[in-house]
C-alpha cells in the first residue's frame, strides 16, 4: 500500500511553519524528508518522545526549512543514503547488500514492528 498524498495546510507566508496531518504510513523522517526539514527540528517543534510514533489523523507543525536538512532532490545530505525498496526485498537483505546492521535501518527509517516494506519505499540506509 502506498501512504495517501497530502497537502500541507499554510499557516502564513513562506519561511514559516504549517501544519501537517498524519496520513496512514507517514513516520518522523518520511515527513520531514517531504518537507525538507530536519527530522531532529520535527520532533523538537512538535515535543516528540522516543519511539516517535504517529497517530493517523494527528497534526503536526512543521517548522520553517533551516536548509541544513534535505537538498531540493530529497536526498540526505549527511547520515545517510536512500535508497528504493524493490520486489520481493526486505531489512535483512537490504542491511546485507549495503554491509549495514538492519537494525540501523530499522532505527534511521523508524519502523516498527513486524518492520514492514513496500515495493517503493524510500529507506535511509546510514
Amino acid at each position: 500500500p502506498t501512504p495517501l498524498e497530502a497537502t500541507p495546510t499554510p499557516r502564513g507566508t513562506s519561511g514559516e511553519p504549517v501544519e501537517y496531518t498524519v496520513q496512514q504510513g507517514d513516520w518522523v523522517y518520511s515527513i520531514a524528508r517531504k518537507f525538507g526539514v530536519d527530522p531532529e527540528q520535527l520532533i523538537a517543534a512538535n515535543n516528540l518522545q522516543p519511539p516517535y510514533e504517529l497517530e493517523v489523523g494527528q497534526v503536526l507543525i512543521i517548522p520553517a526549512n533551516s536548509g541544513t536538512a534535505l537538498g531540493p532532490t530529497n536526498t540526505p545530505t549527511s547520515g545517510g543514503r536512500q535508497y528504493t525498496v524493490q520486489p520481493g526485498e526486505y531489512i535483512w537483505a537490504i542491511a546485507r547488500k549495503f554491509g549495514v546492521d538492519p537494525w540501523a535501518i530499522i532505527e534511521a527509517n523508524n519502523l516498527q514492528f513486524p518492520y514492514t516494506i513496500y515495493p517503493g519505499d524510500v529507506l535511509i540506509i546510514p
